[in-house]
């Protein structure tokens, strides 16, 4: 996406839809979001806040209205009361180059590809755990989550997310001896 092309996007549900074709590409071809059955793009809520953040994207709802930042954010912790948190850690993170797709279940919150990785043909490297300060996790927890990233074959990556917004990146590794 070009300087200036703002992109529109349309609140459906718990996504942002982009409907134009070519504009959908552009976004997609930035790797955000993803295309479904009726070939519209669907963005994550993180990514469209992401997008409006960059000024790449404004986002109407039914009414028509355009949505800021604060609106559609407070809109999808509706949904995800740790959205909030969950979008600092997509932000920072792809601030410095990565790039990141939303997934759910089992408590992984984004898969990370590596520096200039293309989605489309190359697998994600780690999965990231965005956790806030304060929530107590212990050694099962730790267990579950080096479990999974081994079944899945990635390395796991804890995001710790500070009161003040600041964010701590840790891997979590098991040994076998």
């Amino acid at each position: 996406m070009g300087q200036g092309d703002v992109v529109v996007g349309f609140l459906g549900g718990r996504t942002v839809i982009i409907k134009d074709k070519k504009d959908a590409r552009r976004v997609y071809d930035e790797h955000y979001g993803s295309f479904n059955d009726q070939g519209l793009l669907e963005l994550h809520g993180v990514e469209a806040v992401h997008l409006i953040d960059r000024r790449k994207l404004k986002v109407v709802d039914a009414e028509g209205r355009e949505l800021g930042i604060h609106e559609l954010a407070e809109y999808f912790t509706k949904f995800n009361p740790e959205f909030w948190v969950e979008y600092l850690v997509y932000s920072d993170l792809r601030k410095r180059g990565y790039v990141l797709k939303p997934i759910s279940g089992e408590g992984a919150t984004f898969a990370l590809y590596e520096r200039g990785a293309n989605p489309d043909y190359e697998p994600s490297k780690y999965i990231v755990y965005v956790v806030r300060e304060g929530v107590k996790m212990d050694f099962r927890d730790l267990e579950h989550i080096s479990d999974l990233a081994r079944r899945l074959r990635k390395e796991p990556i804890l995001a710790i997310v500070d009161r003040q917004g600041d964010i701590a990146y840790y891997s979590v590794s098991t040994v076998s001896l």
